[in-house]
């Protein structure tokens, strides 16, 4: 499912923004917003595909990668997220981008004209990418014990297919710890939605996002 939407928001891929709306649409589905009684953000999404179509005209429109992180950590502290869970630096934040442009989305990602991983986004990558770190519960502690070795960054191949990423994966020895905070992540998220109405919920997660709008 990943391939097929990279596939949609490919370079080149959407020449009008009926294609950004079927990109956007499909990112949708991947995300299950609807299923999550969130569809008041169908105005959200017309947004945000117009913000995508521009990103591709005029790549001046993108978003800078710091503003992503910033939108991360300002969701893990409304869902009063402990403190590991928050993006600590813009290198974290451009290595899990170059990582996850290798394992889901290599077409789509913000490049360069060298073909390397540009330090900007494209509207839909940075939602996209906002929810990957949730669903990582934060930058994978292997990724930030990669960035210790110099020159690592740079040596990431950029069109290798990794069906089954280590660096997103829990050791045999840290399993059990993974997994309980894992439990207690979700725990605390579970219960923010349950103490907010669907509404409510809806126009914070939008103010949230609205780092990716375009006018």
């Amino acid at each position: 499912m990943d391939r097929k939407i990279d596939d949609l928001g490919a370079e080149g891929r959407i020449q009008s923004e009926d294609d950004a709306r079927s990109y956007v649409q499909a990112l949708s589905d991947r995300l299950g917003l609807e299923k999550k009684g969130l569809q008041q953000l169908s105005d959200f999404k017309l947004r945000l595909a117009h913000a995508e179509y521009v990103s591709l005209t005029n790549p001046s429109k993108r978003v800078p990668e710091p503003l992503v992180a910033d939108a991360f950590n300002k969701l893990m502290d409304e869902w009063r997220m402990p403190t590991w869970t928050r993006v600590n630096s813009v290198l974290e934040i451009h290595a899990f981008r170059v990582v996850m442009s290798v394992i889901v989305n290599p077409k789509s990602a913000s490049r360069l004209p060298d073909q390397n991983i540009a330090t900007t986004c494209r509207p839909v990558e940075a939602v996209y990418l906002i929810w990957l770190l949730d669903s990582q519960i934060r930058i994978p502690p292997a990724l930030r014990e990669k960035l210790r070795i110099p020159g690592w960054l740079e040596g990431v191949p950029r069109n290798l297919e990794i069906k089954s990423p280590p660096l997103l994966r829990a050791s045999a020895g840290n399993l059990s710890e993974d997994g309980k905070r894992r439990l207690a992540y979700l725990g605390r998220r579970s219960k923010y939605f349950s103490q907010h109405s669907s509404e409510e919920a809806t126009k914070r997660i939008s103010q949230i996002l609205t780092v990716v709008d375009v006018e």
